[in-house]
């Protein structure tokens, strides 16, 4: 699984015929490039990643985690401690608030003490939608990724006479509300 939608998918949205295999390593590649391009603008993630690694210079007020969704069971936090000792954390909370999640120290509690250097906090968790027939995909984002491969794959230049758009108009305008909650 690579990307937002499937080979199937992909080919109905250009009208291919099912049972020709003869682009799909190319149409991968259309659809690779996609999800890239969705992850990079809104933060989701697809395919999950198992145990991805956030690395952070501290404990903040809240950690936010900037890729999407994220599986909170599986949550672990390692840290360098003020003695230089790598330690865990699990006295946190976890929370959502403009579709990012986010860690807090549970009520009544506070963050450790650190070593004073950068990179000190590492969050692990799993993230992304387990493929692209994932049910929670957003249909925004799946359409955005049909348009985005649908532009390429119809021009398959650089330069297209009187465009200067980097993606399709529609696709833009899908992810852009995703884009505008990234703080």
């Amino acid at each position: 699984m690579s990307g937002f939608i499937s080979l199937d998918n992909a080919k109905f949205q250009l009208r291919l015929e099912a049972d020709d295999t003869s682009q799909d390593v190319y149409l991968a590649d259309l659809i690779a490039t996609a999800g890239k391009r969705i992850e990079k603008k809104t933060g989701f993630v697809c395919p999950q990643r198992i145990d991805e690694a956030f690395v952070f210079d501290g404990f903040e007020k809240e950690l936010r985690l900037p890729l999407r969704p994220v599986d909170p069971d599986s949550i672990a936090i390692a840290y360098i401690d003020s003695s230089g000792e790598t330690s865990s954390f699990a006295d946190f909370r976890v929370f959502v608030r403009n579709g990012y999640t986010r860690i807090a120290p549970a009520f009544g509690k506070c963050w450790p003490a650190t070593w004073c250097a950068p990179a000190v906090v590492t969050v692990t968790a799993d993230v992304g939608f387990v493929d692209e027939d994932d049910a929670a995909i957003p249909d925004d984002l799946k359409h955005a990724a049909r348009l985005m491969l649908g532009s390429w794959y119809e021009n398959r230049e650089e330069a297209v006479f009187g465009s200067a758009r980097s993606l399709p108009d529609g696709a833009a305008a899908l992810l852009e509300d995703e884009r505008s909650r990234r703080v």
